[in-house]
C-alpha cells in the first residue's frame, strides 16, 4: 500500500470523527465543513484526480454534506425542546383535583396521581397548574386565580365588637 493511499485512510478516519464531534457538540459547522474537506482529499488521496473520480468524489461528499446537515438540524432542534422528564417537565402542567387540598391533597396531573399543596384551599374537582415539584409532593395553583376562586387556608373570624374599634382608628388617622 502506497503513503497516500494510508494517508488518505486517515484523513477518511478523521472525517468520520469530524462528523461525530459536530453532531455531539453544538457549534457553527465548522467541523462538519472541515469532515466534508477531509473525507474528499482523503477519496483523492485514494482514488485519484481524474475526470472519471472527481464527479463521484463530488456527489459522495454532497450526500455526506446533505446527511450531516440534516442530522445537525435534528440534533438543534432536540436541544430546544422543552424537558418534558423529571422534575423540571411537570412545572407547568394542568390537572384537577381529587381531593380538597386545604393546603395539602391529592391531585391527578397526565394520568397520575400526587400529594400536593397549595397555599389557598382548593375544592375537590378543580382545575390546577403545576408551579414546583418538593420531592414527591407537587407545589399547585388554581388555572382560574380570579378572586372568587382564592379562599386562605386558615381565616381569623373577629366579632363585631372587635372590628369596630380598629375600623375607627383607621378613619380616625386618615
Amino acid at each position: 500500500m502506497a503513503p497516500s493511499d494510508v494517508m488518505g485512510i486517515i484523513l477518511i478516519f478523521v472525517a468520520l470523527l469530524m462528523f461525530a464531534l459536530e453532531l455531539k457538540a453544538p457549534g457553527l459547522g465548522v467541523l462538519g465543513v472541515a469532515g466534508v474537506i477531509a473525507f474528499a482529499g482523503g477519496m483523492i488521496m485514494i482514488f485519484g484526480a481524474s475526470w472519471a473520480t472527481m464527479p463521484v468524489i463530488l456527489v459522495i461528499a454532497l450526500a455526506f454534506s446533505a446527511v450531516l446537515a440534516f442530522l445537525s438540524v435534528l440534533a438543534h432542534r432536540a436541544r430546544r425542546n422543552k424537558v418534558v422528564t423529571g422534575n423540571s417537565g411537570m412545572v407547568g402542567l394542568e390537572g384537577r383535583t381529587e381531593s380538597a387540598l386545604e393546603p395539602d391533597g391529592r391531585v391527578l396531573v397526565r394520568g397520575e396521581l400526587w400529594d400536593a399543596w397549595s397555599p389557598v384551599r382548593l375544592e375537590r374537582g378543580q382545575a390546577v397548574r403545576v408551579t414546583g415539584v418538593r420531592g414527591l409532593r407537587l407545589e399547585v395553583e388554581s388555572v382560574s386565580l380570579g378572586l372568587c376562586d382564592v379562599q386562605p387556608v386558615s381565616v381569623i373570624q373577629l366579632d363585631d365588637d372587635a372590628r369596630e374599634p380598629a375600623q375607627r382608628t383607621s378613619r380616625g388617622k386618615l
